[in-house]
């Protein structure tokens, strides 16, 4: 009497739903078979991956069990859970990733600057009782010597014929992203894409940034022997662009937030002393520009699945 070539039991199709303490709702479906004829273990698993998806009905395949039952019959049973968007179903293209994880720090970097922010004629604020701070840059003299307060131009931090600047934070936001790639699709092509991509920023506008403000860091991951997906974990900075500042009285139209900006000084007497003023500025472009859609996941921030999403099973 001939069998199929794999008959799926009664219980197929058996999960639960749990709410964890959060609140976040995580489901898992086991999906199980019997599969005759099967010569030996790697035999049956390797049956078990032919007939169990990657991705069923929006949740992705986290376990494969496989057992044995004798005479050369086995059970396979395909554990299911991590729901997905619809969108990000494509089951006619199993080199498309999952979405796993994102991770995100806004604490900021640090940079070297030799200007104020605005230069705004040494002007300030101040009220009644209490002091608001100044926008630009005021000096102040030494007794005696009356107004004569070299104007700079906002040059920072001036000694001599020397402009030492400080260090200020400014916005750096940190985030990675975590998907799951099939083994093979890694290996034979796309670790290639992942390397020449590396340290370049975005040329068109990506996730939530305009171009030429996010820095591709590069990417992490582990292929195991055997494994059938794995994980991958991408690393970016961005930094804003700006557009249309002055430095000292330059006016300067734009720079991406990735490129490099120096100042040329001249030496001018001032009204009682020798002073340093902007002469020239140069915005640098140190970073290549690269399509990011070569990274081949997505315009947009992996979506993050709400809990109560109706179980759908095709």
């Amino acid at each position: 009497m001939a069998f199929p070539d794999k008959i799926e039991l009664f219980d197929s199709g058996t999960g639960g739903l749990t709410t964890e303490e959060n609140g976040v709702q995580k489901r898992e479906v086991t999906l199980r078979w019997l599969v005759p004829n099967m010569a030996d273990y790697t035999s049956a698993e390797n049956k078990g991956q032919e007939i169990a998806p990657l991705i069923w009905s929006g949740h992705r395949r986290s376990r494969l069990e496989v057992r044995s039952l004798g005479n050369l019959w086995y059970e396979v049973g395909a554990t299911y859970g991590t729901v997905l968007r619809e969108e990000e179903e494509d089951p006619e293209n199993q080199n498309d990733p999952v979405a796993n994880t994102i991770s995100f720090d806004t604490s900021g970097g640090t940079e070297h600057v030799t200007q104020t922010i605005q230069f705004n004629g040494g002007g300030y604020t101040q009220v009644v009782g209490s002091w608001t701070g100044i926008k630009g840059q005021l000096g102040h003299a030494a007794p005696g010597l009356g107004a004569t307060v070299p104007d700079l131009e906002g040059a920072i931090n001036v000694e001599g014929d020397q402009v030492k600047g400080v260090d200020k934070v400014v916005p750096l936001f940190n985030f990675s992203e975590t998907w799951v790639f099939r083994s093979e699709y890694l290996v034979t092509s796309y670790i290639a894409t992942l390397y020449e991509l590396t340290g370049t920023i975005n040329q068109k506008p990506w996730r939530v940034f305009q171009g030429g403000e996010v820095l591709f860091m590069g990417a992490r991951g582990e292929i195991t022997r055997n494994a059938e997906a794995a994980s991958v974990t991408f690393s970016f900075q961005a930094r804003p662009n700006a557009t249309n500042f002055k430095v000292g009285n330059i006016d300067v139209v734009g720079k991406l937030g990735w490129d490099q900006m120096s100042v040329m000084y001249e030496t001018s007497a001032g009204p009682a002393t020798i002073i340093r003023k902007p002469q020239f500025v140069f915005i640098n472009s140190v970073y290549d520009s690269k399509d990011f859609a070569r990274l081949s996941i997505g315009n947009r921030f992996p979506a993050v699945y709400p809990p109560g999403i109706p179980f759908r099973r095709r």
